[in-house]
Parts: C-alpha cells; sequence; structure tokens
C-alpha cells in the first residue's frame, strides 16, 4: 500500500521509537543494576560546646569501585570533622591515613581510610578494592559547630543525608541525643524535611526516621532548636534564628512536576505509559529540538550540510573559502574556540586547554619536566606550573586554578592522567569552567560586531513556520567565521602553497596555537619542520627540555583531552548516581552523607 498523506513512515517510526525510549527515560528503576542501600543509621552524640560525634552505619551492596565515600559538602562556618573511623561487619578498621588520594591504585587503598578536602566540605573515603557484595560500614568522627549559637536562640541546621547517593535508600533513621541531658518536646522543637517520615521528641532522644523509600530528589535535613539551655556553643552565627527556620522550610519545598510522577510511578509499580500519558506529548515537543541537533550532527558529518543556529547554512560554503593568513577572530583565542564549537567542529572541548598550555609554555607560565612514573621504572612527561603571570585572563586564570589544584602543593607538577582523575572527580566545576569560557567568547563575538540580536526562522511540529527572537550572527560575523576557516584551511595546506612571506617563520608559534584550537597541531608542526628543519630544532624551541616540538604540541593536546575525558566520564557518572535531580535544600543548613563507589 502507498503511504497517504501526513505523517511520512520513515517519522512516523521515528516518533515512535521516540516515545519508547522516553517512557524508558522516565521510567526510573527502584535501585541501580545490583548496588543497593537497605539502610542508614545515623547516631549523633552532641556535647556542650555544640561540637558531636556522629556515629553512621551503611548497610550497602558494592559491585564495583576501588572506593567508597560519603560527601560532606557545604559546612557552615565553625565546622569540622576530624577522628574519623572506619570499620566493616567483620571488624575490619581501616586504617586512617588522614588526607585521602582518590588516584592511587586500588589495591593500595584497599583497608585505609582518610579524608579529601572539597570546596566547603569533605568526603569521607575508604577503600574497598575487589571487596564488593553485601557489607555493614560503621563511620564515626567528630564534627564540631554542629550547635550553634545564633541571634535569638541556639540549633542545631544539618543535612545528614544528602541527594548525591548511589542508590535509593530503602529505610533512615537519625537519633539525637546529649549524654547527660533530657531533650523534651517543650525545650526542643524540630522540623524534618527532604523525605517522608515522621521527627519527634521521644524518651529524651530527637528521633527522625522514613516511612517510605528515599529518591534522587530526597535528602534528609533535621533543624532542631533547643530552647532550655542546654548547650554552651562555642560557634556564633550573625543569622537569626527566624532566618534559620525560614531558609529551611523555604528551602525543602520544590519537587518538579517530572519527579513527582517518576516518583510516583516506581513506588506504586504503575505502567509509565499509562501514568505518562498527559506528559509525553509536551516532552516529545520540546525534546525533538535535540533531535533536530543530532541530526544536525549526522548531516555534517554526512557533507550534506549543517545549519548553524548562529551562523547559517555550513558544510559546502565553509569548504569553498579561500586561503587566509590573518589570525582568525583579529588574534582572539576563546573566540575562535566557541565559533568552532558553534560550527559543530571541535574535535573536543579539550582544545581550549591545549592552546592555553601551549601558548604558557611559549611564556614560560609552565614548563615540560620529566616525573618518575610510580611502579613503572621509567619517568613521565608532565608540566611544571610556575607563579602566575600579570595579564592572564578571566578564562586563563580560571584553568591555572584547576591545574594548580590537580597538582598539589608542593612541587605543582601534573601528569596527565592526574589531571583526568582530577577532572573526573570535579566534573561540576568543569562543566562550569567550560560553560563560562562559551560565555565569555559570546560576549566578546558581539563587542566586535559579530553577533547581534534578530531573528530565526524555526518550524513547529506541525510544519508551520514561524520567526523568534535571536542572537545571530551579523554579516561581519559570517566573514569572521569564513576567515576563521580559511585560516584553518591554509594551514592543513601550508606545505603545497607556494607563496610564502618571511614573517610566516616569526608567527609560527601563533600558528600552532590555532592549530591546537583547531585539532591538528600535530599535522601542523610536521609540516613547520619539514619546511623550516634549522630554526626548528634550535635549542629555544625545546620547551623546558623537551626532546622536539612534536613532544610539546602532543603533550599539550593530550591535557586538554584528558580534561575533557575525565569530565564527560564524571557528569555520566553523576547522572547515573542521580538521575539529574536539582533544586531543594535550604542554603543556611550544611549538607552531607551522599554516598557512592567509583
Amino acid at each position: 500500500m502507498g503511504n497517504r498523506k501526513g505523517v511520512p513512515i520513515k517519522a512516523a517510526g521515528f516518533l515512535a521509537l521516540l516515545l519508547i525510549l522516553l517512557c524508558l527515560f522516565l521510567y526510573q528503576p527502584v535501585q541501580g543494576a545490583n548496588a543497593a542501600i537497605r539502610s542508614i543509621d545515623i547516631m549523633v552524640d552532641l556535647q556542650e560546646d555544640g561540637s558531636a560525634h556522629v556515629t553512621e552505619v551503611w548497610d550497602v551492596t558494592i559491585v564495583d569501585g576501588t572506593e567508597y565515600y560519603l560527601t560532606k559538602h557545604n559546612l557552615l562556618k565553625g565546622q569540622d570533622i576530624t577522628n574519623l573511623s572506619v570499620t566493616d561487619e567483620s571488624g575490619r578498621r581501616y586504617t586512617n591515613i588522614g588526607v585521602w588520594n582518590s588516584n592511587r591504585e586500588g589495591a593500595d587503598k584497599f583497608g585505609e581510610c582518610g579524608l579529601i578536602a572539597t570546596n566547603g566540605g569533605y568526603e569521607i573515603c575508604w577503600g574497598i578494592y575487589n571487596d564488593y557484595g553485601n557489607h555493614v560500614y560503621t563511620v564515626q568522627y567528630t564534627m564540631a559547630g554542629l550547635v550553634q549559637r545564633y541571634k535569638g536562640g541556639v540549633a542545631l541546621n544539618q543535612w545528614f543525608i544528602s541527594k548525591e547517593l548511589l542508590s535509593y535508600p530503602e529505610e533512615i533513621s537519625v537519633v539525637i541525643n546529649k549524654p547527660g541531658t533530657t531533650f523534651t518536646s517543650n525545650d526542643t522543637k524540630v522540623w524534618a524535611y527532604g523525605f517522608t517520615g515522621d521527627i519527634y521528641v521521644e524518651n529524651g532522644q530527637v528521633v527522625a526516621n522514613s516511612s517510605k523509600r528515599l529518591f534522587s530528589k530526597n535528602y534528609v535535613s533535621v533543624l532542631a532548636v533547643f530552647e532550655g539551655g542546654q548547650f554552651s556553643p562555642a560557634v556564633s552565627s550573625s543569622k537569626t534564628i527566624e532566618k534559620v527556620k525560614k531558609d529551611a522550610m523555604e528551602g525543602s519545598q520544590y519537587i518538579s512536576p517530572l519527579r513527582r510522577v517518576q516518583e510516583f510511578a516506581a513506588e506504586h509499580g504503575i505502567g509509565v505509559i499509562l501514568t505518562l500519558v498527559g506528559v509525553i506529548l509536551p516532552i516529545t515537543i520540546y525534546f525533538l529540538r535535540w533531535v533536530k541537533g543530532f541530526l544536525t550532527r549526522l548531516r555534517k558529518k554526512s557533507g550534506r550540510g549543517v545549519r548553524s543556529e548562529q551562523f547559517g547554512l555550513l558544510g559546502k560554503q565553509y569548504k569553498k573559502v579561500a586561503f587566509c593568513r590573518a589570525l582568525p577572530w583579529k588574534n582572539n583565542v576563546i573566540i575562535t574556540h566557541t565559533a568552532m564549537n558553534e560550527l559543530g567542529l571541535l574535535k573536543n572541548e579539550g582544545t581550549l586547554i591545549g592552546a592555553y598550555l601551549l601558548h604558557w609554555l611559549q611564556n614560560q607560565q609552565v614548563k615540560l619536566v620529566k616525573k618518575p612514573a610510580e611502579g613503572k621504572g621509567k619517568e613521565m612527561d608532565a608540566i611544571e606550573l610556575q607563579p602566575i603571570v600579570p595579564g592572564m585572563q578571566e578564562c586563563e586564570l580560571e584553568l591555572y586554578h584547576m591545574l594548580a589544584a590537580a597538582a598539589g602543593k608542593p612541587d605543582f607538577v601534573l601528569e596527565k592522567d592526574e589531571f583526568k582523575a582530577w577532572a573526573k572527580v570535579h566534573h561540576k566545576r568543569v562543566g562550569e569552567w567550560f560553560a563560562k569560557c562559551k560565555k565569555v567568547g559570546e560576549k566578546e563575538m558581539k563587542e566586535m560586531g559579530a553577533l547581534a540580536k534578530g531573528t530565526k526562522e524555526v518550524r513547529t511540529i506541525f510544519g508551520k513556520k514561524i520567526k523568534h527572537p535571536a542572537i545571530v550572527a551579523t554579516k561581519a560575523g559570517v566573514q569572521y567565521a569564513k576567515e576563521m576557516m580559511g585560516f584553518k584551511k591554509y594551514l592543513q595546506n601550508f606545505t603545497i602553497i607556494n607563496e610564502r612571506q618571511p614573517r610566516e617563520v616569526e608567527l609560527w608559534e601563533a600558528y600552532l596555537v590555532y592549530a591546537q584550537v583547531f585539532g591538528i597541531a600535530d599535522a601542523v608542526a610536521e609540516q613547520f619542520k619539514q619546511l623550516y628543519p634549522a630554526y626548528f630544532n634550535q635549542p629555544q624551541m625545546h620547551y623546558g627540555g623537551a626532546e622536539n616540538m612534536e613532544v610539546v604540541t602532543h603533550l599539550t593536546s593530550s591535557y586538554g583531552i584528558a580534561m575533557a575525558t575525565g569530565y564527560n566520564r564524571g557528569h555520566y557518572d553523576a547522572i547515573s548516581r542521580s538521575s539529574g535531580s536539582s533544586g531543594g535544600g535550604g542554603s543556611s543548613s550544611s549538607s552531607g552523607g551522599g554516598g557512592g563507589t567509583r
């Protein structure tokens, strides 16, 4: 039979497949593959000065990874964690080594525990190398400043379990007491947020427990206001007690409608398609925008041409550009990276890191050194950061700080695999940096007249064309983009261009920086070597003692790839753990208790 007018068969099939995928996406199993958190029990023994001895018992199933970790982020001023100990169900006591290094070999971490200082808190870690299966871990530590004095009262305001969990706990409990003191409902007012359950004062203790399984949006936050003079806190805050209450209550209210549907379906076992009949269609409409981008990338790879949101039709018109010798975008690296990203032509986002590192090597901001490879009996190429020089741009400076954080003190020497591991753990910071670089690039494009407010024509799902306000490339912007592609073409064909000028020798270091952005630095360096072997092999070209320029370009490229790879893996793992949850949580309380393996 012939296809009737309407939705094409291929389109209908694609839409059906899309709806199935959406259903699978929206359905959330109660647990991960085999990993599980059966229960979390937290006992808090408060002291007169507001500090506490905390005991957390985690009943879990582990299926992968080399270490387990609990997050204790956003600690309040005056809070700190000390005296860590970890034991398991067999009585094994893990050796506290102090500062934890996640980059060590898995076998070296087993049987040890320690702390990683994060931005505003800690991660409690212990090694689990090949020790998979069911376990009950008892984690004990001292927390200073858990109870603090506020203007108008004394209170405990703490996220005991956060949303960053490997899987969904079946049940939780928190018991808070002070040895020698009996809390009563008259002198102790209590609230709990972030989960379905109860909180009450009973038998002289504050008790909170869940009545339903926790999901990815859930957390466990406890606010207790002590009105009977039970404490003499060592830590004071300038906030009022009313402000603390207000922040805690406001922060607990938001749960997205989509998450409510997901949790309802998972809890009651209702078929997802029936549950989401009223949700699938609008989500599909918005999701098709992503599909459009995906198909655009396929068209580009097939050579059929694509359309950029800002720079119009690509493909053939950019392949036919003339050679251009001028440095792109008036010699602006970050705009070049942003434009290549917008055109969908970046090999990976990390090419900007390679460009910055090569530029820093040229300016002696970093040096290449040899670093002994642990357990391998050989040396590895690494970079050594030098003191910050004046004039670094905002994105450059932030990259420098990330490299310094990954290298650590005292030598500030960093090997690329260390950088990849660091980027995986700190993927959120890396992602924010990439976003900032894109924002800066677009801002500078606008300032030079390459982007401006305009309209773009889009086709609705029903085929109607409409115009939307948008930021689009001006004629000058399109010309800049063509010149950039002409410069890339020039670099790729450098050896076969007959007309070369003496100043090109002087500019070749700048050329290599842009070649890094384009992802062709190794090939361009080889061309320069063929054309100017004497200049290429001069001693001043050996940055920090590197054997030759191929080593330099390859090494700087590898750091960009390492950062992008680490970021992507960390971001994917975070999505797998938390299913992309967002929102919730009062900013006035400290948070912690997320758990998982890596």
